[in-house]
């Protein structure tokens, strides 16, 4: 058995051909469930515009509702992905059973269900920061519109991709929220807007050199005093505590597509990891 076991993917098309199905199956998927997608994208806008209209009297000269606008950006790209719950934990029972069948490998399937999603962050992630920054009046022009989205971009990914891989592991889609909601929690708590790190017990400090979320913030904070008059720019820079954020706003960027793709990597080996733990004592008391 176990020889034709393994030679169930070696008879079987290959990967592309194998991809090109699965990416199929994914778009019917998607299809039966669009109004999922459609709600994402219709939050996104709503949400869009109401930050631009509640920001529209912000001026250039007003640090503090600046920064409120940039950390209030930052949590919502970091909730709006919860959705992403349920985007491998729907079809987990088809996937360990094609799995056990060997047909098709682990990556084909992680990528084709994951390139969905891409669509549906793109779609989400570009209305929320056009009509925001927009409406509020803030991108100066096409080049500060490109950062402020790529940098929302990726601080939607990271969650997206964060939460995939705790519900990867999870026992249920209960579990996975809880986690989620707790591991966000932390990081909003030491994005350095809310307590400065100087301020946070030396025993808690390390926290914030592995907040993803920061350095999303940081980004748009910085990026952000570049079309600041100089007095405004250096009253900036004592409010906040950047002593230890990279040079750049792009080296936030890319500090921040590091954790995205090491956050791609963690949701792809805890879908490996699943039909192993769900034998586990640990695993059953919390199913």
């Amino acid at each position: 058995s176990s020889s034709s076991s393994t030679d169930s993917i070696d008879t079987a098309p290959g990967s592309v051909d194998r991809l090109r199905v699965l990416l199929d199956r994914s778009r019917i998927y998607f299809v039966r469930n669009v109004g999922n997608a459609l709600a994402r994208i219709l939050v996104s806008a709503f949400l869009g515009v109401l930050i631009g209209l509640t920001f529209l009297n912000t001026s250039r000269n007003n640090v503090q509702s600046r920064l409120q606008f940039y950390f209030f950006l930052s949590v919502m790209m970091v909730l709006l992905p919860f959705q992403t719950i349920s985007l491998f934990q729907d079809t987990r029972q088809y996937y360990l059973r094609e799995r056990q069948l060997r047909l098709y490998r682990p990556w084909e399937y992680f990528l084709a269900a994951y390139t969905w999603e891409l669509l549906v962050i793109l779609v989400c992630t570009f209305l929320m920061a056009l009509l925001s920054l927009l409406i509020a009046g803030l991108p100066d022009s096409a080049g500060y519109f490109f950062y402020e989205f790529l940098q929302l971009l990726l601080m939607y990914l990271c969650s997206s991709a964060m939460i995939t891989a705790i519900s990867n592991i999870a026992p249920n889609m209960d579990i996975a929220f809880v986690l989620g909601a707790f591991f966000l929690s932390v990081f909003f708590l030491h994005t350095g807007f809310l307590v400065f790190l100087d301020d946070i017990p030396l025993g808690l400090r390390w926290i914030s050199y592995v907040t993803w979320v920061k350095y999303g913030y940081q980004g748009l904070v910085q990026r952000d005093l570049h079309v600041q008059p100089p007095e405004i720019r250096e009253a900036v820079l004592e409010q906040l505590d950047f002593d230890h954020a990279p040079a750049t706003h792009w080296g936030s960027t890319g500090v921040l597509l590091l954790w995205w793709l090491g956050f791609i990597v963690q949701a792809y080996l805890a879908m490996l990891a699943y039909p192993y733990v769900i034998h586990t004592r640990l695993f059953r008391l919390f199913k």
